[in-house]
């Protein structure tokens, strides 16, 4: 792409890069992660029909309505597929959340509780670059739906992750407490239903920060604009989202090492279970058996119990008792090839001593 033409700079020193130094416009970006799914073709239908909207392939941009015939400035609402809503110069927080509460009916399950970005922005038409990126605030020459676009998908994103980190967290402190308690006690009390929900919870964080929020893709207008691509690659630096993609990543392979881990120790605990259901089911035979032997016996029609076990278990003690008697080694007492010898002869050359 070239060389930037966004820098990182400090609030100080926002004023010193502009042309003119005048600054249009100072607001603030409000993002909210509300819901795992948000139906936002649906929603761009049916509520905000009348208003200018831009749909794109993850979202919609919503042109608001000036409340002002002398604002200068536009106010946007950007709702995104994955859950993020994200507000620009929208600074009433009761008007925030009328419009949020128009969303809700969109969404496939509300989260508590929600999640915030805040950051701020101003727009200086004589900066001398297209955009400065600082640590609470981005400086714009103009705030157009492209500026929109490439701001509103990184804080969208942010928030996003913030939830996400948080339910790993809450599943790593989860095994924490297993293994705790099975370094205690020896065992194991969750159950394998449980720990499939664990398994599909994690198969789902990878799948949504893949395919949903696209961590590993660049913008569509960053890809197509040198300008965009410049503060996209600044925003995406400054908020850190390839290395806390890179920490959730390694914190979820934990989470799938610990549930690996439970999975041996479930399918043990029901291997042991079994063997155990098994000897129980040959006793429980065995002592049926027993009884129709007592129940013959005491009618006369048959031998006693004592000798039906001698008979099932003492037979294969016989030999050996036979032999030990008679001083020789069962296993040994093998017929001799040659025939019989008479006792006190000797075989030496073939003759008969």
């Amino acid at each position: 792409m070239g060389a930037r033409s966004c820098r990182t700079v400090s609030l100080d020193s926002a004023a010193k890069t502009t042309g003119d130094g005048t600054i249009a416009h100072t607001g603030r970006i409000k993002a909210y992660y509300l819901s795992r799914n948000i139906d936002f073709m649906r929603f761009s239908q049916n509520t905000f029909n009348g208003e200018t909207h831009a749909l794109q392939r993850d979202g919609v941009i919503v042109s608001m309505r000036p409340l002002t015939d002398n604002e200068v400035v536009g106010r946007y609402m950007v709702i995104f597929g994955y859950g993020s809503v994200v507000f620009f110069n929208v600074e009433d927080e009761r008007m925030q959340k009328e419009f949020l509460e128009q969303v809700k009916p969109f969404c496939s399950s509300l989260l508590m509780p929600q999640r915030t970005e805040d950051y701020g922005i101003r727009i200086v038409p004589g900066l001398d670059d297209w955009a400065e990126v600082a640590h609470d605030h981005v400086v714009v020459q103009q705030l157009d739906l492209k500026n929109v676009r490439v701001i509103s998908g990184i804080l969208g994103v942010s928030v996003a992750m913030d939830y996400y980190d948080v339910m790993v967290e809450h599943m790593l402190e989860g095994f924490r407490c297993m293994n705790a308690e099975i370094e205690r006690d020896g065992k194991c009390t969750i159950s394998k239903k449980e720990l499939f929900k664990w398994i599909a919870t994690n198969n789902a964080i990878q799948t949504d920060a893949v395919s949903r929020l696209r961590l590993l893709e660049r913008s569509e207008t960053a890809w197509r604009y040198a300008q965009y691509s410049g503060i996209w690659e600044a925003l995406h630096g400054e908020f850190d989202l390839d290395k806390r993609f890179s920490n959730m990543q390694y914190k979820l392979e934990l989470v799938q090492e610990n549930t690996k881990f439970f999975l041996e120790v479930q399918q043990h605990q029901n291997s042991g279970r079994l063997e155990w259901i098994i000897i129980i089911l040959i006793a429980m035979e065995l002592l049926l058996g027993l009884y129709g032997h007592v129940e013959k016996h005491m009618e006369g029609d048959g031998p006693s119990p004592l000798e039906v076990i001698h008979n099932t278990f003492g037979g294969m003690f016989d030999g050996n008792e036979n032999a030990e008697a008679e001083g020789t080694d069962p296993e040994l007492s093998l017929p001799d090839a040659a025939g019989p010898t008479c006792r006190g002869q000797r075989n030496i050359g073939g003759e008969q001593i």
